[in-house]
């Protein structure tokens, strides 16, 4: 985006680039290598998005792979995605404390 001058997540850019002063080729190539290389090292410290887990984040939108499951997993899943107490209390508690707190109800669910 830098190349192509949109500099609206960088404010101090903002505030060069409209007070007209021209940013030097070289200045535009500089942070964009900067920028590369940042994602670089942060995608050392995360974990890539494993999208086969989606529906531990949010079991209401997404579900288990049946190919993934045993039957009562799957059966399992489907009666907590359908669940509107579950659904309503979802948004209001940790993802974790979610999760502990179906452990008796859904044992089958990893």
């Amino acid at each position: 985006c830098v190349q192509q001058n949109k500099f609206y997540c960088f404010d101090t850019m903002v505030n060069i680039v409209k007070n007209r002063i021209k940013l030097h080729q070289r200045v535009k190539r500089d942070v964009t290598v900067h920028l590369r290389e940042l994602q670089n090292s942060f995608e050392g410290y995360f974990a890539p998005n494993n999208m086969d887990n989606n529906w531990l984040r949010n079991a209401f939108v997404d579900s288990f792979q049946m190919e993934d499951c045993s039957v009562n997993e799957y059966e399992q899943s489907i009666d907590n995605a359908s669940d509107s107490v579950l659904k309503q209390k979802n948004p209001t508690t940790s993802l974790s404390s979610f999760w502990a707190s179906l452990t008796k109800e859904y044992p089958d669910i990893p």
